[in-house]
């Protein structure tokens, strides 16, 4: 796996009511960075996060516990 896996990538401040620090559409493969959570985090967490995103991607599935595992 890699993070070459996103296409296209885009800060956001911030999204709305969700928590999330990222999130990426499988089918577009293009990730969306929540910057108001990102400035809060470890880059070790960030590179967790990128993975976790690219998972998802070469997974092509949403199942949380299966992107984890990956």
């Amino acid at each position: 796996m890699a993070l070459s896996n996103f296409k296209t990538y885009e800060f956001l401040p911030d999204f709305g009511e969700s928590l999330s620090p990222a999130r990426v559409n499988r089918a577009t493969k293009h990730l969306q960075i929540n910057l108001s959570r990102w400035k809060t985090i470890s880059p070790e967490h960030r590179f967790f996060i990128l993975l976790h995103e690219a998972a998802h991607i070469a997974l092509n599935t949403s199942d949380e516990e299966a992107v984890d595992k990956y």
